[in-house]
């Protein structure tokens, strides 16, 4: 992981946040180094430093911090590839109840990969969501919209979420359907 400074503050390459999936360059909030040997070369008697560097990230999509090392030596390569490794959010901590029926867990991980690419794949991905879990519920209907206000009156979904999926409708046709450039 290298980093590019802007003026005082300093920001990584482009980067995935391991909390929202964002893939954008996060700032640098700070940064330690920490040596773990010198190593004395026979042949020049020349001394190389190499040691973790601990750096926490801001995220300025979710406003979350990633902590983060990453093993370097002074004669590495900037562009070399460096042993790198989130320390936190675990992979533990990230993702979504695992009791979710497989299909819905399935259906949301497409969904929040679709996120970081496309607003208007997201948007269709979480309509598709939301029929799958229609889908698990045995739930009929003529339409999404039904579907998810039947789960409403059974209890099953909260009754505010039917008027979102009406909106989510509306998006995901947008995000369908190729608009008219405005001129």
């Amino acid at each position: 992981m290298t980093f590019s400074s802007q003026g005082k503050s300093q920001a990584t390459d482009f980067l995935n946040c391991s909390h929202c999936g964002n893939f954008a360059p996060m700032d640098i909030v700070a940064s330690h180094y920490f040596s773990t040997q010198d190593l004395e070369s026979d042949d020049c008697r020349a001394h190389s430093k190499q040691g973790w560097t601990h750096q926490m990230l801001y995220c300025v999509a979710c406003s979350k911090v990633t902590l983060t090392k990453s093993f370097s030596h002074e004669d590495m390569e900037p562009e070399d590839d460096h042993e790198f490794e989130t320390l936190y959010p675990s992979s533990q901590e990230v993702g979504v109840d695992p009791s979710l029926p497989l299909p819905v867990l399935i259906a949301h991980n497409e969904a929040l990969q679709a996120r970081k690419i496309s607003a208007n794949a997201y948007a269709i991905l979480l309509g598709r969501m939301l029929e799958v879990i229609c889908e698990n519920r045995n739930v009929q209907g003529k339409n999404l919209f039904e579907k998810l206000k039947t789960l409403a009156e059974k209890g099953e979904l909260p009754s505010n979420l039917v008027g979102v999926a009406k909106g989510l409708r509306i998006l995901r046709n947008i995000g369908v359907h190729e608009l008219p450039l405005l001129r």
